[in-house]
């Protein structure tokens, strides 16, 4: 009877333990890559490293202490796809080598956890990575996880990332004239620090990336402003608390000429 008890509690306990890294990886809600690096390119062989950040449906980051086991997709340019799998750390780069049986000139890259996906990234045999878009993010955000979805995107396209400190930063896309996008920079954690417990007396501007422009508000929000478009001259105002952003409320205005 002691025998069988143990037993039980045994295959329980095992049970536990692989249900809790399938839970984990059920729940799994946003993924977010970052610090992409490409290594190498010749022939069919790609070679890279990305981080990634898992998040579950409330934005708690659920690979900070245990890796999260994520797939990588990967589509050459010559058709052919490959994938493989690899346990990530938040934040913690880990390198990928895929071999398209075929000489590529690039790849979009893909990273799967459950149900949530990265979105897709194109590596480069030039040397350039592109977001092309896609993914599942939760929250108040966009389709992709974008800020600004519908208000300036077509323009530049805002982000939640994070730094080397895993702190949150606003990363900054600018999109071409083929629609994809250009990564310009992070406005950095350290930007917002001193705004974020106290307000500056009046409007200070932080800094600027690609299209669009940071400040500090005397109203204690943050508002970037994306633009002017070619078409119209209108500019677009993303304005928000706190960092990550909390009601964000959008306007619109022509620039004057």
């Amino acid at each position: 009877m002691k025998l069988k008890t143990a037993i039980t509690l045994c295959l329980t306990l095992i049970i536990g333990v692989f249900g809790a890294g399938s839970l984990q990886a059920q729940t799994a809600a946003t993924i977010e890559v970052s610090q992409t690096s490409f290594t190498f390119c010749s022939g069919a062989q790609l070679e890279g490293s990305l981080a990634v950040t898992v998040f579950d449906a409330g934005g708690v980051v659920i690979n900070d202490v245990t890796p999260v086991t994520s797939e990588v997709r990967a589509v050459g340019s010559n058709g052919t796809s490959v994938s493989d799998t690899w346990d990530y750390l938040a934040d913690q780069p880990v390198a990928f080598s895929f071999v398209f049986g075929g000489a590529i000139s690039y790849a979009d890259l893909e990273v799967v956890s459950g149900n949530a996906s990265s979105g897709i990234y194109r590596f480069g045999c030039d040397g350039t990575i592109t977001f092309l878009g896609g993914g599942t993010r939760a929250g108040i955000f966009g389709f992709d996880g974008r800020i600004n979805l519908f208000h300036g995107d077509l323009i530049s396209a805002l982000y939640v990332g994070r730094n080397a400190d895993r702190q949150p930063t606003i990363r900054v896309y600018d999109i071409g004239a083929d629609s994809k996008g250009i990564l310009r920079g992070d406005y950095d954690y350290e930007l917002f620090a001193p705004y974020l417990e106290t307000p500056p007396r009046t409007t200070v501007r932080l800094g600027s990336l690609g299209r669009t422009v940071l400040y500090a508000l005397p109203s204690g929000e943050f508002q970037i402003l994306i633009g002017p478009d070619e078409q119209e001259g209108k500019v677009h105002e993303v304005t928000f608390t706190g960092l990550p952003p909390t009601s964000i409320r959008f306007w619109s205005f022509i620039a004057a000429r």
